[in-house]
């Protein structure tokens, strides 16, 4: 079980989030998964690239992951970064969890998540799919969480660059809005 100062980034894509939150906060933890093994294992290299030793690298989905792997009322945040809403996309990639039938950020998985964070806890939540977006919002505000205005995560970001993943500039590039929210546990 994880314990301590944790902060998942659920869904780390190729890792340059978490590089960038890890090296900006020394004494967290940081937690990628990743259901995608290619993205999983590139997260993994970058990590050891840049000689983190506060991140680790999980290819697993994330919600068996996180029943199995973090204890309740341990985690500070949970960040949430373009989640895909195509969940056949998701089982012809090279993944473990072929057996997945909806999006990921449902009332269910919110539910679980909370159990996990402790008081004051921080949940962000960046996309670029607006229907996606519309369900992701409906849950949260039927869930334990509590809407609070954004704030960013990283030290140097703007409004303009939210977290600064790499699909996040693709999409701003193409004229994408982005959709983004922020609650507390």
């Amino acid at each position: 079980m994880l314990l301590g100062n944790i902060e998942l980034d659920i869904g780390c894509g190729r890792g340059t989030f978490i590089a960038r939150i890890a090296r900006e906060k020394p004494n967290t933890v940081f937690v990628g998964i990743d259901i995608n093994e290619d993205n999983a294992n590139a997260s993994q290299e970058r990590i050891a690239r840049d000689c983190l030793s506060n991140a680790i690298i999980a290819h697993d989905e994330a919600e068996n992951f996180i029943t199995r792997n973090v204890q309740d009322d341990s985690l500070a945040a949970a960040h949430i970064y373009f989640p895909t809403p195509y969940v056949t996309g998701i089982k012809r990639t090279n993944i473990l969890g072929s057996h997945l039938s909806g999006w990921l950020l449902t009332e269910r998985f919110l539910l679980q998540l909370h159990t996990k964070c402790r008081a004051g806890a921080i949940l962000r939540i960046v996309t670029d799919h607006r229907s996606y977006f519309k369900n992701i919002a409906s849950s949260v505000a039927s869930s334990s969480f509590v809407e609070t205005p954004w704030v960013n995560p990283i030290r140097s970001s703007t409004f303009d660059n939210l977290v600064g993943t790499g699909l996040e500039k693709r999409q701003r590039s193409r004229g994408k809005y982005i959709y983004f929210l922020q609650a507390v546990a």
